[in-house]
């Protein structure tokens, strides 16, 4: 039998029989780890030279390719086009994700770099108050959906609060904003409205 190079359809032919493996062998259904690991590490000593390079190494290599593709295809080009106009068509598919990061950052720098202070301000002191928390509001704006869960404060209460933290509770990554943290995070969105044109 002639062999052959590894590609696109050799790889996805081993998906398909690594599935069908797993299907017949019951492994994918079973939840024992360690009964996994035994009958992996039987079918691992069975392989020939050819099922072990097409199976270690070749997804390796579809997945480098990709990222190679990827970078050249759409990140290169598209840090070029941020550049030039501010944003890239990648940044709109997360629009909240972009600007929040590019506020937090922006204004953070400007907290750091700033010689004066607004009208209305008492002090360059208060002025970095109100900087740093538009700051975290912008960071906790990025997790909001991800990784925090906000409630609005004046639906805030505590039954509410278990209400809402028995939803998620299989959801150990997620953070359940407390009513003080969700008075903040509204407090910096009223601050950067109110502060806009003095950024």
């Amino acid at each position: 039998m002639k062999k052959q190079g590894l590609n696109g359809l050799q790889y996805l032919s081993f998906l398909k029989n690594k599935e069908n493996w797993y299907t017949n062998t019951g492994i994918g259904n079973s939840f024992d780890i360690e009964k996994q690991d035994e009958e992996m590490d039987k079918r691992n000593k069975n392989r020939s030279i050819e099922q072990w390079i097409e199976e270690e190494i070749g997804w390796k290599i579809e997945w480098l390719w990709n990222d190679i593709t990827f970078f050249f295809g759409i990140s290169l080009p598209e840090y070029f086009i941020r550049g030039k106009r501010g944003w890239a068509s990648s940044d709109v598919w997360n629009l909240s994700d972009y600007l929040s990061t590019i506020i937090k950052e922006t204004v953070l720098n400007l907290k750091k770099r700033a010689h004066g202070y607004p009208c209305g301000t008492k002090s360059m002191r208060q002025w970095h108050t109100i900087l740093a928390k538009i700051v975290w509001t912008f960071d906790v704006a990025k997790n909001i959906g991800n990784k925090w869960i906000y409630i609005p404060s004046k639906k805030h209460n505590r039954k509410y609060y278990n209400f809402i933290k028995k939803q998620f509770k299989s959801c150990k990554h997620l953070h359940i904003m407390t009513k003080a943290e969700s008075i903040k995070y509204e407090e910096g969105w009223r601050l950067f409205q109110k502060y806009f044109q003095s950024l």
